[in-house]
């Protein structure tokens, strides 16, 4: 799992398509933000490359930890923490999940990441898709927060939304999104170089339909011979 979050890092670094005009735009009127139920305090973390589980404190305990390595301490090289949610539709439910990823500049990094399911039925139709666009950013900006209070550290909000230049569906409001948390105060990326959300995240949030599907596959593959 960490080498394939090193290739994204890598292609969030030598990427060409940029996208460097920001914009302070408000969301919608047309969509509604509603306030996450979601209690970061009782949250569960996995750890990247393995079966550990951490509570949130221990994993802001970390983040702390190793501001202080790189910016005074022993390693003294430039640090960036990201986080970024995506959704997939599991079942019933959606799934999303939220990352949060340490990255230290010349010398790889580490993340954590932890899933949530939320009805399907909230997001039945298209304008409420845009609606869980929003809900993914909001997400990761009330996790910002608290990250940002408890260590100091003001993380880069990372968006699953393409520039307005692809011809996307979510190119039509991605500089809203990117609004949406630059209002909030952080800096924020949408793709190529959102690699935390459109990346990290979004191989998480499918990775239950994965399997999910092959398992199909092989029974109808069994119920055919």
């Amino acid at each position: 799992m960490l080498k394939e979050y090193r290739k994204y890092i890598t292609v969030s670094k030598n990427s060409n398509k940029s996208v460097k005009t920001e914009v302070s735009v408000a969301p919608s009127s047309a969509v509604t933000i509603e306030p996450q139920q979601t209690t970061i305090a009782t949250k569960i973390w996995l750890v990247a490359d393995s079966a550990t589980r951490m509570t949130t404190e221990e994993v802001f305990d970390y983040v702390k930890k190793e501001s202080w390595r790189c910016s005074g301490g022993l390693d003294k090289v430039e640090m960036e923490v990201g986080i970024g949610t995506d959704s997939q539709i599991i079942g019933r439910n959606f799934r999303f999940v939220s990352v949060i990823c340490v990255y230290k500049k010349g010398q790889g990094g580490f993340y954590f990441y932890s899933p949530e399911s939320l009805p399907r039925d909230k997001y039945s139709n298209v304008k409420n898709q845009k609606l869980r666009m929003f809900d993914e950013v909001a997400k990761s900006l009330d996790l910002g927060m608290k990250l940002q209070e408890a260590t100091g550290v003001s993380p880069v909000i990372h968006i699953d939304a393409s520039p307005s230049s692809t011809g996307e569906f979510t190119s039509g409001f991605s500089d809203q999104l990117r609004g949406y948390a630059q209002a909030m105060g952080f800096k924020a990326l949408i793709k190529p170089e959102s690699y935390v959300a459109s990346g990290i995240a979004d191989s998480h949030s499918k990775s239950k339909s994965q399997r999910k599907d092959r398992r199909k596959q092989k029974k109808l593959q069994a119920s055919a011979r």
